[in-house]
C-alpha cells in the first residue's frame, strides 16, 4: 500500500488525505470546527468527552460516502492527562493523531485497516485539548463476533472453521511483524466476504504498539482478549476457540508443548470475565 499525499489546512489544525479534499471542500468541511460539528447519522459509542459517530459525507458527483468520526473533547482529559501531554510523557499524546499514525503504519506493513480521511487537532495552553479522526466505513464489513453469530450459525461447520483458522493466522502475522493491539477483541477485527474467502480489517488502533520486540506477556494478553471475546461475544465452543489457536500455531493438532501456553491464556480469560467497565454508562444507539 502506497503512502497517501496529505494536505494541511486551517492553520495546521486539519490534515486531509489529498484524494478526499475535493469531497470535503464541496461539502463545506474544510476546517477543524466544521468537521468536529458534523451531525451523527448514528451514535456507535459515547462516553463523557469521547464519541464515535456514523456520518454521511456528500459526494460532488451525488450520493454520499459513509464514514466514522471519532471525537475527543476536553472533558475527556483529566488534569493528569493534561500534565502528561504537557511534558510529552510516552503514551500521553492525542489518541486521534496516534490512531491516524497507526492506521498509516499498519497499511505500510500490508495489514488492512479502514481508509483514513482526515485528522484534526485543536490546542490550548500548549497541548491538544480536542481532536478527531475521520475514516471511511469498511464497505460490507461486520465485526467478527457479529459475523459469526449472524452469518455462520447455520453455515456448514467447515466454513466457520476456515474463518477461525484465518483469525489465528492473522494474530500470528501481526505478532511476527512486531505489533501488539492491546484491544484485540473480535469486535475490532472486521470481516469482509471475498468469494469463499475473507478479508480481515483491524480497527480501533489507538493503543497499538510496534513494530518492535515485546515481552511475551503482551502477546499473551492479545490472544487472551481474542479468546475471551470469542467465548463471550461470538458464543464459540472451547473446541472452536482451540481452532483459532491451531491457526495461530500453524498446526493441525495440539502438541504437549502447547498445554502451558493455553493454560496461561485461559487464566487470563478468567481475569477478563471479572473486569469492570471503566465507565458506568456507555451509549450504543441502535441504527435508525
Amino acid at each position: 500500500m502506497h503512502d497517501p499525499e496529505y494536505i494541511t489546512l486551517d492553520n495546521s489544525k486539519l490534515t486531509v488525505v489529498a484524494e478526499f479534499l475535493p469531497m470535503l471542500r464541496a461539502a463545506g468541511l474544510d476546517s477543524f470546527d466544521k468537521i468536529m460539528a458534523l451531525p451523527a447519522k448514528a451514535v456507535v459509542r459515547a462516553v463523557p468527552g469521547r464519541s464515535t459517530m456514523r456520518v454521511e459525507l456528500p459526494l460532488p458527483t451525488g450520493g454520499a460516502l459513509t464514514g466514522y468520526l471519532k471525537r475527543y473533547e476536553e472533558e475527556y482529559l483529566s488534569s493528569l492527562d493534561k500534565l502528561l501531554r504537557l511534558i510529552h510523557w510516552p503514551g500521553g499524546d492525542d489518541e486521534a493523531a496516534r490512531e491516524w499514525r497507526k492506521m498509516l503504519l499498519l497499511r505500510t506493513h500490508n495489514f488492512l485497516t479502514a481508509v483514513p480521511i482526515a485528522v484534526g487537532q485543536s490546542r490550548r495552553a500548549g497541548i491538544v485539548t480536542s481532536s478527531f479522526l475521520l475514516q471511511q466505513e469498511i464497505p460490507n464489513g461486520l465485526p467478527t463476533d457479529d459475523y459469526i453469530v449472524q452469518r455462520l450459525a447455520t453455515a456448514p461447520p467447515q466454513r466457520k472453521w476456515d474463518l477461525l483458522k484465518k483469525l489465528g493466522e492473522l494474530a500470528r502475522t501481526f505478532q511476527d511483524a512486531g505489533f501488539i493491539h492491546k484491544d484485540f477483541y473480535l469486535k475490532h477485527i472486521f470481516v469482509v466476504e471475498r468469494g469463499d474467502d475473507w478479508d480481515l480489517y483491524l480497527i480501533d488502533l489507538q493503543r497499538v504498539l510496534g513494530p518492535r520486540a515485546h515481552r511475551q506477556r503482551w502477546y499473551l494478553k492479545d490472544l487472551s482478549a481474542l479468546a475471551h471475546s470469542a467465548r463471550r461475544r461470538a458464543r464459540l465452543s472451547l473446541p472452536d476457540i482451540l481452532r483459532i489457536y491451531l491457526g495461530y500455531a500453524g498446526a493441525t493438532k495440539l502438541q504437549a508443548a502447547d498445554k502451558q501456553f493455553i493454560e496461561n491464556v485461559w487464566r487470563r480469560v478468567r481475569k477478563l470475565r471479572g473486569r469492570q467497565p471503566r465507565y458506568g454508562r456507555v451509549w450504543n444507539a441502535a441504527e435508525p
